[in-house]
């Protein structure tokens, strides 16, 4: 039972990580960062070099989370 609550728990986690990462890769879009209790006035745009960075950890994150997926 526990390995099937982790799975859907991993298969959601990437669910969401497809679809940042399918943000960054599309360039017309900027990405902002924005803190629970912040207001749109307060978000901070991400740099190209800031996306890049949170592109690569979403790819890592992804990868990581697979293999996870496939061990179980």
């Amino acid at each position: 039972m526990e390995n099937l609550k982790r799975a859907n728990e991993i298969q959601r986690r990437m669910k969401e990580l497809e679809r940042v990462s399918e943000w960054m890769e599309d360039q017309g879009r900027c990405a902002y960062i924005i803190a629970q209790g912040c207001t749109i006035n307060e978000a901070i745009k991400l740099s190209d070099d800031g996306r890049d960075l949170l592109y690569g950890l979403c790819v890592g994150e992804y990868a990581r989370l697979e293999k996870e997926f496939e061990e179980l």
